[in-house]
């Protein structure tokens, strides 16, 4: 594995060598969990039109909730400990539902003086497979209806409706799914979105209101709760 020549305020992009080697997924990150390179081949992977669709954005743009969380908690770890991993078999799931199994390599990636500042890693597809046929996903109308309507109000039967299920077999089957209750993974998603109006400078009430939040109040608690800061402390950190 190669790491970036990387200065304090300047990265070089990795050898022109990582689209050259077939079937390799080359990818950095900085330490916010943000894309700083990827090769062709994973570009074609998430079926984008090029880098500029990836760079400066996270896991969560791209894999379904729960595997991006993973993937950050996987970060974190490589960067706190200094120790990366060789051939560990990895789940990835994109926010279609598409699987696949990878077999990847992931180190910390350090600049020019030696301080760790990221993550990059090297993945294959598990003996040489190809991925899968998009699965079944029964819940694909609903999250459909989630992503363009998660600043309105949105109820369980609502989804649960567009997946032609009763309220409970829908909060249950979800469940079993996502590894959470359909709540949890709306107030998530909003929280998400929330982030990268932040990010944007939008102010913290109009984020409320894009978000689907009923008052600051609520949204400033649910921030906090889940990503650690208040939303203006997010804000002041990320601009």
């Amino acid at each position: 594995m190669f790491e970036n020549v990387i200065s304090e305020k300047r990265i070089t992009s990795p050898s022109k060598l990582f689209e050259h080697i077939s079937g390799g997924y080359y990818f950095s990150k900085d330490e916010d969990g943000q894309f700083l390179y990827c090769n062709n081949n994973l570009i074609q992977l998430f079926n984008l039109n090029g880098l500029h669709e990836l760079k400066n954005k996270t896991d969560f743009s791209v894999l379904r909730g729960d595997i991006a969380s993973k993937c950050r908690k996987e970060d974190l770890e490589v960067m706190d400990t200094e120790l990366g991993y060789e051939n560990k078999e990895n789940l990835i799931i994109d926010l279609s539902g598409q699987e696949y199994h990878f077999t990847t390599t992931k180190i910390p990636l350090r600049n020019i003086n030696g301080k760790v500042i990221g993550v990059e890693g090297w993945m294959f597809l598990s003996n040489d497979s190809v991925p899968k046929m998009k699965p079944f996903n029964p819940f694909e109308s609903s999250l459909e209806f989630l992503e363009k309507n998660y600043d309105k109000k949105i109820t369980i039967e609502i989804l649960a409706n567009r997946a032609h299920m009763s309220k409970s077999t829908f909060s249950r089957k979800f469940n079993e799914t996502y590894d959470m209750s359909p709540l949890v993974y709306i107030k998530k998603y909003r929280l998400r979105k929330a982030c990268e109006l932040l990010k944007q400078g939008i102010d913290i009430s109009s984020v409320t209101n894009k978000c689907g939040f009923c008052d600051q109040s609520h949204f400033t608690k649910a921030f906090r709760s889940c990503i650690g800061v208040t939303p203006k402390e997010y804000q002041r950190l990320n601009i």
